[in-house]
């Protein structure tokens, strides 16, 4: 029969005494909450940003392709749905490269328990000409705020309404905005 003390007090003697069990938890628990107390701030927005971006570029390829089967059924990926992209419109082709980073970044999230936001992380992004000049422009009187986490929301909204805006039929302001210049 299963004797919980006994258990207790091998499991103790296998550890090297009580003081080492101890010692042994403390630094699994220690590890534990580096793990468990992760900027989820950060880690929440960015996957925010990642799905509110992914279900507009859905909505966008079911407009332009009417004939597409249900991208929902089909399920595909973000990076697969991004490689449908290949109409040659003006705004899509300035946000791709910044559309292909986010989701580099969401799998840096997803797959590296330690990643922390950095400048050097959103730099592509935050470069991306008409980029940089949308949100110079929205910053003044002040300047735009250099936070990367805020680099990446505003990208998403930014990248969501063009891509909003290209999937209906009243959608071609950022288009034609674009071409008078």
């Amino acid at each position: 029969m299963f004797s919980p003390d006994k258990v207790v007090e091998r499991l103790i003697i296998l550890a090297g005494g009580p003081d080492k069990l101890r010692q042994s938890m403390d630094a699994r628990l220690r590890e534990f909450n580096e793990a468990w107390h992760r900027d989820t701030d950060a880690m929440g927005r960015l996957l925010r940003a990642h799905l509110v971006v992914e279900h507009f570029m859905g909505k966008y390829l079911a407009f332009v392709n009417p004939r597409l089967a249900s991208l929902e059924n089909a399920r595909l990926s973000y990076l697969q749905k991004l490689e449908l992209l290949t109409d040659d419109s003006v705004p899509l082709q300035v946000i791709r490269p910044g559309l292909k980073r986010l989701n580099e970044l969401r799998n840096k999230f997803a797959h590296r328990l330690n990643h922390r936001l950095t400048w050097e992380d959103v730099e592509d992004i935050a470069t991306l000409p008409v980029f940089k000049a949308f949100r110079e422009e929205l910053a003044k009187p002040g300047v735009p705020s250099n936070r990367p986490i805020e680099i990446v929301d505003e990208f998403a909204r930014l990248a969501s309404t063009w891509l909003q805006s290209g999937s209906n039929e009243e959608g071609t302001l950022w288009e034609r905005a674009m071409a008078e210049d």
